[in-house]
């Protein structure tokens, strides 16, 4: 049994798992959130593509990602502190399509994917 605070890759929800019970057949691609470096934000998982990940000026975390059409991307990423906003090409993010997690600091996102691309910004 591991407990701690941890993302199975292979979780398509990537919801933190706190305790895992590793038994003959099972699998797992898991990620220790536990033994992060840096308090910086920073993209752990994606189900898309995501590029060009910094803290701007203003101090807000943005990136650029994209995938295929008509599929839900799902991101997790490593925050500081809860954000107080979430954006998607300039728009709001509603407070469904993101969820925070305070034991490991980290906020998921869900969206659609769009060949074309979309930024999102995390403030």
């Amino acid at each position: 049994m591991l407990h701690g605070h941890f993302l199975n890759l292979f979780d398509s929800d990537m919801q933190v798992i706190e305790s895992v019970a590793l038994r003959p057949g099972s699998r797992y691609f898991l990620l220790d959130l536990d033994r992060r470096k840096s308090a910086d934000p920073a993209i752990l998982a994606s189900a898309c593509k995501t590029l060009g990940a910094q803290v701007m000026p203003d101090g807000s975390f943005a990136f650029y990602a994209e995938g295929p059409g008509k599929v839900e991307a799902v991101v997790r990423v490593r925050m500081p502190h809860e954000p107080k906003e979430v954006t998607i090409d300039g728009h709001p993010l509603p407070a469904p399509a993101r969820a925070w997690h305070a034991g490991s600091n980290t906020l998921l996102l869900r969206f659609p994917n769009s060949a074309q691309g979309h930024r999102l910004s995390i403030h």
